[in-house]
């Protein structure tokens, strides 16, 4: 009988552990050219730029950087046998997306030319929780 009730609660153990995190809250956060959706427990920084808008997003132990504007770095130097590069979607564009072959190791980020010209570059080094952040660069959207 003993083996039955600590069999039950390491099933319930499992199943507790396999919830859908889908359900976490989520916040919108304007930043007023661009909207995007993190997790509720994370931040907006606001930076003063000279030429273009920046800033940053952080939840406490990751932090996202953003440059909105002309001059924004491309991530052209992320291109050593360390990353992968490929397209994902962002607002109905194509963006670039840069991120380590080994998690939590080096920098994710994306970039894309807006529809109005100007270019956009949201990135971060030795992120912990990547899938979090590649939801984070999903649900940007611009005015």
């Amino acid at each position: 009988m003993n083996y039955m009730i600590a069999y039950l609660a390491f099933i319930g153990l499992i199943l507790s552990g396999c919830q859908d995190k889908s359900t976490e809250p989520v916040k919108t956060i304007d930043l007023k050219t661009f909207q995007l959706q993190t997790p509720a427990n994370w931040q907006s920084i606001a930076q003063i730029g000279y030429d273009s808008q920046v800033g940053s997003l952080t939840n406490g132990r990751d932090l996202l950087s953003y440059d909105y504007g002309w001059y924004s770095y491309d991530l052209r130097n992320e291109v050593s046998p360390d990353y992968v590069r490929t397209n994902m979607v962002i607002d109905g564009q194509t963006a670039l997306l840069v991120r380590p072959k080994r998690r939590g190791t080096g920098v994710i980020g994306i970039y894309l030319l807006t529809k109005n010209q100007n270019r956009f570059v949201m990135s971060g080094t030795n992120i912990q929780d990547e899938a979090t952040v590649l939801k984070i660069f999903e649900s940007i959207t611009f005015q």
